[in-house]
């Protein structure tokens, strides 16, 4: 083996062994200036650090990051839409650049999301990105508070205008749109500060929605259900229709007699009490049926009239058991019973038994 060759070999391992560790080993989120992507399908926000400015498409022309860097406004919002970015910034000290596109194809919309892919289709993914010659080596990483998004972590090194420029790229697919970090060094290859300050910017990605994708149970789920509903439906629908259509026609006329009937006896019941001017015809009795001739009904009598009392009955003295003892002592003196006013004022001996209880119970 050649001595560049073997120099070659060495850069390499270093390289993969620093992709590995920074990029698989766990890295707190960085404290800094919070920026938010709010105009694409999968709208979230990052976090970089106090030594970064970055801009967006909805950066105002005023934001310091235009001033520091000494570029023109119009012409970098131009640049935005012209090449798909949506971010891009970098240290004051310009050591470290970052970029951010956001992208769909059919690719991407068919994956969806990386998160939900199946660990060799992603492998498959990664080797063939590898295929490309600017990138050096490759993994697969885990970023987000949790470790919940899928990443594919590339180190690249190409030339560009005669320069050898040395980057990270890391890029991810939520909701089938195409995410793409890449952070170029401007002095050499990337140091482990500048793998710690990447690893500290992904982790801080928060995204505000993410579809899930449909599988193939959760279809074969919904099928079902929707299967199970369609049959309840029609046994509803079918139970109406035999209801209206057929059980109401055998019952009506049973029913609808006795609604008659019921209606039938209310009427004549109301003729009787109100003196309906309605004629009722009665119905002919078994005699008259035989041809024999019915009895006319006999009139009401009427009562007689109560026959006056006589003026014995009306003077006669009522009997001692008729009265309270009390009562009947004060009338033993017939003078004064005769000569009083009581007498005259109650009608006499009737007027007083009446007035104290009548006649014995």
């Amino acid at each position: 083996m050649s001595k560049l060759n073997f120099k070659k070999a060495v850069v390499l391992f270093l390289a993969a062994v620093i992709l590995f560790v920074v990029f698989c080993v766990p890295a707190s989120a960085a404290d800094g200036k919070v920026y938010s992507i709010a105009d694409t399908e999968v709208n979230f926000k990052i976090t970089l650090p106090d030594n970064m400015l970055a801009a967006t498409r909805d950066t105002p022309k005023s934001d310091p990051y235009f001033s520091e860097f000494e570029l023109d406004y119009e012409q970098e919002r131009s640049e935005f839409f012209d090449k798909n970015i949506y971010l891009q910034g970098g240290r004051t000290d310009e050591s470290l650049s970052l970029t951010v596109t956001v992208t769909s194809d059919a690719d991407s919309a068919e994956m969806l999301n990386y998160s939900y892919l199946e660990t060799s289709k992603l492998n498959a993914i990664l080797q063939n990105q590898l295929d490309y010659n600017i990138y050096t080596s490759g993994t697969v990483g885990h970023y987000g508070k949790n470790g919940e998004f899928v990443f594919l972590d590339f180190i690249l090194e190409t030339e560009q205008d005669g320069q050898t420029v040395y980057a990270a790229s890391s890029n991810t697919v939520v909701n089938g749109m195409n995410i793409v970090f890449v952070f170029e060094s401007k002095k050499g290859m990337l140091a482990e500060a500048d793998y710690i300050t990447i690893k500290g910017v992904l982790n801080s990605l928060q995204f505000e929605r993410i579809v899930t994708p449909i599988t193939e149970n959760s279809a074969g789920n919904a099928a079902v259900w929707l299967l199970v509903i369609a049959i309840l439906a029609a046994l509803g629908v079918g139970g109406f229709l035999v209801y209206r259509f057929v059980w109401i026609p055998k019952k009506l006329p049973a029913f609808g007699k006795d609604i008659m009937a019921e209606d039938t006896a209310q009427n004549e019941m109301a003729s009787f009490f109100e003196g309906s001017r309605v004629a009722t015809i009665p119905k002919a009795t078994q005699t008259q049926q035989q041809g024999q001739p019915q009895r006319p009904a006999p009139q009401a009598r009427r009562p007689a009239p109560p026959k006056p009392k006589s003026r014995k009955a009306a003077s006669s003295r009522p009997k001692m058991q008729d009265f309270d003892p009390f009562a009947e002592n004060i009338f033993e003196d017939k003078k004064t019973a005769k000569s009083g006013n009581l007498r005259s004022k109650t009608g006499g001996f009737k007027g007083f038994k009446n007035l104290f209880g009548g006649k014995k119970r």
